[in-house]
């Protein structure tokens, strides 16, 4: 039962009473993953949750969003201890 579980997600139809408002897309869409440990690390569920958004083809940007972010999708990576961001200004 453990095992079918992890291959089972719940959706529930009303997104007020669902969804943390508190929370970003890419949060929710790896909270099962992180709950699961599909993948070994924070950062690697992270950056499949940001890559499974971007085939769904919904990649949220931001105000800052510059020619390069649209030709080159910039990598999750720890900017601060437990705060991951994806953004080429990170770079700096």
């Amino acid at each position: 039962m453990k095992k079918m579980r992890q291959e089972l997600q719940i959706i529930f139809q009303d997104p007020y009473a669902s969804l943390d408002p508190r929370k970003s897309v890419i949060e929710i869409i790896a909270e099962y993953m992180l709950i699961n440990k599909t993948l070994p690390t924070k950062k690697e569920i992270f950056n499949h949750a940001a890559h499974l958004m971007d085939v769904v083809g919904f990649a949220a940007r931001c105000e800052h969003c510059h020619e390069r972010c649209l030709q080159e999708a910039p990598v999750l990576k720890e900017v601060s201890p437990g705060h991951l961001a994806a953004c080429h200004l990170c770079d700096k």
